[in-house]
């Protein structure tokens, strides 16, 4: 009690503790319970070599129905050592020591230890982790544990893409947090319910999910939060989406993430664009071209060019449309020289484009030769289709000259 209330004499109590049971062993287990006592407090005081060392002095046979907490305590602190491996071993030796007991719900501790350890390896979680955590859920009542087996399992189904299974351990998770009075983890969790639906094809959930968990966030987490609400409005075909993706270039302005605006203005010129917003599209897919710019991205500034010079062909900007097409034509020459395919493909695009926004200005001529040029670049790259699309362009701009 000492210790956990901060007091450095409650150490000396539990070593002197320690000592005297290994001079004086009384009966059975009080050597080992004293040991793990003092590892327990170590642990407490983050010194896992300390609580090592006295682990070592203990004999699990000297008290074999605390085994299981021996191994668990071990598992710890070699966590915190940063031996992963031997931190496995550990638990899963007390794991099996817990399942022999007779006492399954004694399993769940090192069990949950042992699942989040092996989730966050290279490959991820496996069948393992999933087992690990169907036990420990299985055997615990309702409780913070059992939530944070819970949680741990929704978040696991959703890295293994398997997002619908994932909501409902989320949505359990948040809803035995907020009975518990634990707001701020039912908050943040409601940040990957809304990622799972949205991954699951529920855009309405999504949306109302990331909508309720937004006011309780900070930063970073509400960075997040946006950007899973903006694509959620945009799979539904809302306005909003527009605005959302808009608020979020905004903010990476702000941290002269000139690679994120750019992405964010040309998803909220989509947006618009599919609503036959065009005229504000074009301006959102010009402003993606100055980002991309500053972010030092050619393929971005020659992409934002063709959709904003395209986009104002459709609001009746013809004019401006055809200038602005052949500022996508310039920023072609800024492309790199060492991807062939890339630079020929989005200069079979605008030759294509610019072709169709000639043919409108009565360019005929000028719209034919890059539509004949945007055949031959698709053709190149064998992209059948758009070569085709390209050649019956040619024709009717040839067609229209006779």
């Amino acid at each position: 009690m000492r210790v956990d209330l901060g007091d450095e004499g409650g150490m000396e109590q539990l070593n002197a503790s320690a000592e005297h049971f290994s001079a004086h062993p009384g009966e059975d287990g009080d050597v080992t319970a004293a040991l793990l006592r003092l590892a327990t407090a170590h642990l407490s005081l983050d010194r896992p070599d300390e609580a090592l060392a006295a682990l070592d002095r203990a004999d699990a046979g000297d008290a074999p129905d605390r085994a299981g907490e021996l191994w668990f305590l071990r598992g710890q602190a070699l966590l915190r050592t940063g031996d992963t491996g031997g931190a496995v071993a550990a638990l899963r030796r007390s794991a099996d020591e817990a399942r022999a007991s007779g006492e399954p719900e004694t399993v769940a501790s090192p069990g949950l230890l042992l699942a989040r350890t092996l989730a966050r390896q290279e490959n991820g979680p496996d069948e393992e982790v999933f087992a690990l955590l169907d036990e420990v859920i299985a055997v615990l009542p309702p409780s913070p544990m059992r939530a944070a087996a819970h949680c741990d399992r929704g978040l696991a189904l959703l890295a293994a893409d398997r997002a619908a299974d994932a909501a409902a351990d989320l949505a359990e998770a948040i809803a035995a947090w907020t009975a518990e009075g634990m707001h701020e983890q039912a908050v943040h969790l409601r940040v990957d319910l809304a990622a799972a639906y949205l991954a699951a094809g529920r855009h309405l959930e999504a949306a109302e999910t990331a909508e309720e968990a937004l006011p309780g966030l900070d930063d970073d987490a509400a960075r997040r939060c946006r950007l899973i609400l903006a694509h959620a409005q945009k799979e539904m075909g809302e306005e909003d989406a527009a605005a959302t993706f808009a608020a979020l270039a905004e903010d990476a302005a702000r941290d002269g993430r000139h690679d994120a605006v750019a992405h964010f203005l040309e998803e909220a010129g989509g947006v618009l664009t599919a609503l036959d917003r065009d005229a504000q599209a074009a301006a959102r897919f010009a402003e993606a071209a100055e980002a991309g710019e500053k972010a030092g991205d050619p393929y971005a500034v020659v992409r934002t060019r063709r959709r904003a010079a395209m986009c104002l062909l459709w609001s009746g900007e013809a004019d401006e449309a055809v200038a602005a097409m052949d500022a996508a034509r310039a920023a072609l020459a800024g492309l790199p020289p060492d991807n062939e395919p890339a630079r020929v493909w989005e200069t079979a695009l605008v030759s294509y484009d610019q072709a169709r926004v000639l043919g409108q200005v009565g360019r005929l001529s000028e719209a034919a030769a890059h539509a004949a040029a945007a055949a031959d670049g698709f053709s190149t790259l064998d992209e059948t289709d758009a070569a085709e699309e390209a050649a019956r362009l040619h024709k009717d701009l040839k067609a229209a000259l006779n």
